[in-house]
């Protein structure tokens, strides 16, 4: 998911501001975790990685691109801003589980009225 992330990330213009892009990939990370994670944990595990990969990755395209030193100098501002990664996965997690515990209460579907 973080690659793709990054990968999205060289795409958009310039003009797109950084935080609008972070909102939208938490909005991601959140339907990912929903639809894929079943408990709170493991939705924990799945924001910390992306928070990592989404970090690292952005540290060594900012590195190639403009130095070392300016790609050092963001590192502080880009966890502040991916740090909801964690959060939202965590509600991911959550949301997940409770969707998988009520999807098995269903035993018979719904009957039509006509």
């Amino acid at each position: 998911m973080a690659a793709i992330f990054l990968a999205i990330d060289l795409v958009i213009p310039i003009y797109v501001s950084l935080e609008t892009i972070i909102l939208a990939f938490a909005v991601c990370v959140l339907v990912v975790c929903s639809a894929v994670i079943d408990t709170p944990k493991e939705g924990l595990m799945c924001g910390l990685v992306v928070l990592v990969a989404q970090n690292i990755g952005a540290f060594v395209i900012v590195a190639i691109r403009d130095g070392a030193a300016i790609a050092t100098a963001m590192v502080p501002y880009s966890l502040i801003l991916t740090s909801s990664y964690v959060a939202v996965g965590l509600l991911g997690g959550y949301v997940g589980g409770r969707l998988a515990r009520g999807h098995g209460k269903m035993t018979k579907p719904p009957v039509s009225r006509r």
